[in-house]
């Protein structure tokens, strides 16, 4: 698959801005609690019939996993890692439509250089603060930003020469199954000289 960098910088800004915004700690886990309905214990003989079945297909239907990887020269720490779903380009803010879930972390475990990749599995979610909703099902544009130590996680910014960044040029069909993107490569995020915006 083919891989482009993300062409509008000001995008990211936005995105960021939200996403420093968005509580890290929303994952609610109320549905699934075994203890929170009582009522459900006659129902347990016939779940393993066709519920699992169902809630199998549902968990997937949402589910997107990409192998990210960076250049070989890629010698920073790796801050945070997101991914944005766009109805259309130009990527403009009004395309934004949803976004990757969870965004891994170093802290938390993420680990990528240059010689290992991080395979990175996310849930298609509503754009939202919190994300509560599933993305609904349609064709996307997926992007890609590593922010580094010494980037532009902390400015809510991306710092060009800096971070690194990358985006899927053609629509994918999210929300219909288990996608998989397969690799996908990082490059140093930059700000494009084809810009018209010029004083």
């Amino acid at each position: 698959m083919v891989l482009t960098k993300l062409g509008s910088w000001r995008l990211l800004c936005c995105l960021i801005l939200v996403f420093a915004l968005a509580p890290m700690g929303c994952g609610d886990d109320d549905d699934s609690d075994p203890d929170g309905g009582g009522d459900t214990d006659t129902d347990t003989d016939t779940d393993t019939d066709t519920d699992t079945d169902t809630d199998a297909d549902t968990d997937q239907s949402h589910t997107v996993t990409a192998t990210i990887t960076v250049p070989t020269d890629f010698a920073a720490t790796p801050a945070v890692l997101t991914a944005v779903f766009l109805t259309g380009l130009p990527p403009t803010p009004q395309n934004v439509a949803g976004l990757g879930w969870p965004m891994p972390q170093a802290t938390t475990g993420m680990v990528i250089n240059a010689t290992t990749p991080y395979d990175y599995e996310f849930e298609a979610m509503k754009f939202a603060l919190p994300p509560t909703e599933e993305l609904t099902p349609g064709s996307y544009y997926i992007a890609f930003t590593l922010f580094v130590e010494g980037g532009g996680w902390s400015q809510q910014t991306p710092m060009p020469g800096v971070d690194y960044a990358a985006m899927v040029p053609t629509m994918q069909n999210v929300g219909s199954g288990l996608l998989e993107l397969g690799t996908v490569p990082l490059e140093l995020f930059t700000i494009p000289d084809t810009d018209s915006d010029t004083d």
